[in-house]
């Protein structure tokens, strides 16, 4: 009798098709699974991501926030885009990304003139923290409160045609000034948006604004009367360490080669935020003197001439001058690097370079006229006033008035709608893996039902959700059982307006006319009430998990769950939300990744029976006897085991990893050398 019980027990096994797995009586801990020798602590939750809770603060010269600063968060080394937003009134976004155990930095990266483009930093704790902008930043390239201004020259010539400057005074090691104004000049987020219209990055100026570039615009300035100038720093779009100066000449003889520069004084060392190799700051400024009635005001550029690892300025490749026809194009056209635009609304004379040889081939010239951003202002705040000089673009366009610019509103004819989101990232797909014989235990080879996800979170100008989609593909059904799968939000199913993109043909799943399944406390969202409607089987038992026979493309399904208003991303928490399988169309046997809630639909009956060791009481969920799930979470696309193959034989490490408490081998599922036995993994 007992050989019949263990020959109908082994079949079930096999074919994982009987219904009622909890009339089995077998002795639960009998075994021969490799998996079940080790010894996993009681308190492993077998998760391969963490939720980190990321913090964004952005601020001027003088430490005061910047609101509605456009930026993006990429995850390192591969730069996948995970986060869109913008700031608030107070300079801050915080959001919550789930991100996998081998993610070690993030990146901030934004286009925002005025901004530093890109800062990097660790994950730490599960908080990845920027502070970007204020008066004292810190990087790893600049050091707070350094006072060693040892570097300076007399003078130097940067080329064999005869420049020559003056320096100001003493420099640090990042090239910062010693002689920078006390207080920096304070930059507002208004003024940097005019800016963005006015010279937007990587857009060709003789497209976007080629009134700039006529001759009669001016590149220089003159004074109206005498009057005290400075030098504000506003930014740099540049690869290269940049050096700026200005020069004074007689309007009435300008001059006519690089020899008849004189009276160059070199301003800023090193035009470079920190973390692009320098230390300024959005709002950096330097009092260049006082001037007559009549005197006028040229600038030019070194590119390239600070020398990091001296902290020297040196010759560069190449000097622009704001006398174009002093300029190295060959091509007369060509020669212009400098545009003065006038800000109106401030008195300010905003001046920009473009840093590249207009003639440069195989580096490449953008054209966009912002690699180096500074503007002028004096006192009497009138003296440099002149009408030949445009005025700044300020008509940014926001089509559908959320505050956001259509250049970066992903949807700019529609107010509700501005970002998005994604988890695990833009371009790269998660995977959930499940075994399906709970509350017995299944054969550990995780591949009952493996599916691939992509969530995208649709956020408004505030940063609030307003729209989740989600893009599915079933990848392996190791299974004979009719398996569906959804996921739970911790909203009320009222908070749903819609859902569309279910695949619910089966009567198995009753829902609202919202699309939500009936009597949850919380928004269900079932997404498939069978896999083998999104799957076909091609002449194998199995779908995708048996060696040498036929492959199934599964159906791509995109779910959208669009909200009656607007959720803060904290009271969602992070995608993948609480995902689950529900088994052979009983709908009370749902298996979740471990110590994941259930929904109210399930059959808690059937906890603590059989393999099973759910203990509510103490939060333990989905977790057997010894301490192994039912269901994993793998935060890229997982290579999964073949047919009846546990997946410790496919991954070397997953043991010590689980034995550790997550502390070895964190990012066991990547393809690194030693981490995979090749042939015990499916292929296609």
């Amino acid at each position: 009798m007992k050989n019949i019980i263990i020959s109908i027990f082994t079949i079930y096994l096999l074919s994982s098709c009987l219904p009622k797995a909890d009339e089995i009586t077998l002795n639960p801990q009998s075994s021969d699974y490799a998996i079940e020798k080790l010894n996993v602590p009681a308190t492993f939750d077998f998760k391969n991501s963490k939720e980190v809770k990321i913090s964004v603060s952005i601020l001027n010269g003088v430490d005061k926030p910047l609101k509605s600063i456009p930026f993006t968060i990429v995850t390192e080394p591969n730069g996948e885009v995970i986060f869109t937003g913008m700031t608030d009134q107070n300079g801050l976004v915080e959001v919550s990304k789930d991100l996998g155990n081998h993610i070690k930095q993030l990146s901030f990266k934004t286009d925002m003139i005025g901004i530093p483009n890109s800062l990097t930093v660790n994950i730490e704790s599960q908080k990845a923290t920027f502070k970007i902008g204020g008066s004292k930043p810190v990087t790893s390239m600049f050091v707070e409160n350094e006072t060693n201004f040892s570097n300076a020259r007399e003078a130097f010539s940067t080329s064999s045609d005869g420049f020559e400057y003056e320096v100001m005074g003493k420099w640090n090691s990042s090239g910062v000034p010693e002689y920078l104004e006390p207080v920096n000049e304070t930059i507002t987020t208004e003024f940097l948006q005019d800016i963005n219209s006015s010279l937007p990055e990587s857009k060709p100026l003789t497209g976007t604004h080629p009134e700039y570039l006529k001759n009669d615009r001016p590149t220089t300035l003159v004074l109206n009367e005498k009057a005290e100038v400075w030098i504000t720093f506003v930014h740099e779009g540049a690869g290269w360490q940049n050096s700026l100066g200005f020069y004074k000449f007689d309007p009435k003889a300008p001059p006519k080669t690089v020899k008849d520069v004189d009276n160059a004084k070199l301003v800023f060392p090193n035009v470079s935020f920190p973390g692009s190799g320098g230390g300024l700051v959005s709002g950096s400024k330097v009092k260049i003197g006082t001037f007559d009635k009549g005197e006028a005001i040229g600038f030019f550029l070194l590119a390239n001439a600070f020398q990091g690892k001296d902290a020297k300025v040196g010759s560069g490749y190449y000097t622009h001058f704001s006398h174009s026809e002093l300029n190295v194009e060959k091509n007369s056209d060509l020669r212009r690097h400098f545009v003065v635009l006038d800000d109106t609304k401030s008195n300010r004379m905003l001046v920009a370079v473009e840093d590249v040889s207009r003639e440069s081939t195989p580096i490449g010239c953008d054209n966009d006229f912002n690699d180096a951003i500074f503007y002028v202002t004096s006192n009497p705040v009138k003296a440099i006033e002149n009408p030949s000089i445009p005025p700044m673009d300020t008509k940014e366009t926001d089509t559908d008035g959320d505050g956001v610019n259509d250049t970066r509103d992903e949807f700019p004819k529609d107010k509700d709608r501005a970002f998005s989101s994604y988890t695990p990232s833009k371009s790269t797909f998660g995977t959930l893996a499940y075994e399906d014989l709970w509350p017995s235990k299944g054969d550990y080879d995780f591949n009952d039902l493996v599916l691939n996800y992509q969530f995208q979170e649709i956020t408004n100008a505030k940063n609030e959700v307003v729209d989740i989609k989600l893009k599915t593909v079933i990848k392996a059904v190791g299974a004979s059982f009719r398996n569906g799968w959804g996921f739970e939000l911790p909203i009320d199913p009222s908070k749903v307006k819609k859902v569309s993109g279910q695949s619910l043909l089966n009567g198995l799943i009753s829902t609202s006319a919202n699309g939500t399944e009936v009597g949850s406390n919380n928004a269900v969202i079932m997404v498939f009430d069978d896999a083998f409607d999104k799957i076909k089987r091609v002449g194998a038992d199995f779908i995708n998990t048996v060696a040498k026979q036929p492959y199934s493309q599964g159906d791509t399904m995109n779910v959208t769950v669009e909200l009656t208003s607007p959720v803060a991303s904290s009271t969602l928490g992070a995608a993948p939300y609480n995902p689950f399988i529900v088994v052979n169309k009983d709908r009370g046997k749902e298996v979740h990744l471990p110590n994941y809630k259930p929904t109210e639909k399930a059959n808690t009956k059937l906890f603590g029976t059989l393999d099973d060791r759910t203990n509510p009481s103490k939060a333990i969920y989905y977790k057997n006897f010894k301490n192994l799930p039912w269901a994993i979470h793998i935060p890229v696309s997982f290579d999964y085991p073949y047919e009846k193959t546990e997946i410790l034989k496919g991954y070397n490490y997953f043991g010590k990893w689980a034995e550790s408490n997550g502390v070895d081998f964190p990012d066991w599922y990547l393809d690194k050398t030693g981490y995979r036995v090749p042939e015990n993994i499916y292929k296609k």
